[in-house]
């Protein structure tokens, strides 16, 4: 139940900011070439990082790297919303993605291993549909949120609301049991 709130504040957190690039590119001034080499650099350290740091879960547990991860998109995020406009804006996005790329390395592990250690073997497979469907929906409907709140409130609004929504998740994150049990 934990997780399912959790996952569903992710979900927000993540499609108010679905219009990262055009607030990148348009309101930052970020070049067009400076965002490839954003997007290229983040995905790349998101490749190398998430193979070690899976490692990292099965060692010392689930919950405190989904914790961490829910830190470290709180505090990209932020410097997203904080980033300056034209110089300097390429460096923030890149941290920021970079910090975004750190947290998505935890959390593609520990979140899937958290669903398989906590749901049943006998509803498994409707357990990962449901979690699946209230994300989507939920990343869809604040989607549309944060398009109507960059366009009539501001560029950053989005970003900043959506910290709030990582914060959230940070909490509900705090009360998923531990599902590795140490020797």
């Amino acid at each position: 139940n934990h997780l399912l709130i959790g996952y569903s504040f992710v979900g927000i957190a993540m499609g108010l900011t679905y219009l990262m690039q055009l607030y990148a590119l348009r309101y930052l001034f970020v070049t067009e070439e400076q965002w490839a080499y954003i997007q290229i650099i983040s995905f790349a350290f998101y490749l190398v990082m998430t193979i070690p740091l899976s490692y990292i879960t099965d060692r010392i547990g689930r919950r405190p790297p989904t914790i961490f991860a829910a830190i470290l998109a709180t505090i990209g995020t932020i410097l997203l919303a904080t980033a300056p406009i034209g110089e300097g804006a390429y460096i923030i996005v890149l941290i920021s993605n970079l910090l975004q790329s750190l947290a998505w390395s935890f959390a593609s592990s520990t979140l899937p291993s958290i669903e398989a250690d906590l749901l049943p073997k006998e509803i498994r497979g409707k357990g990962y549909a449901v979690i699946n469907l209230v994300n989507s929906f939920v990343w869809s409907i604040s989607q549309l949120i944060g398009g109507y709140i960059y366009m009539s409130i501001g560029p950053r609004t989005p970003f900043y609301i959506s910290s709030i929504f990582w914060l959230f998740s940070l909490v509900a994150f705090m009360f998923i049991p531990e599902t590795i049990r140490r020797k």
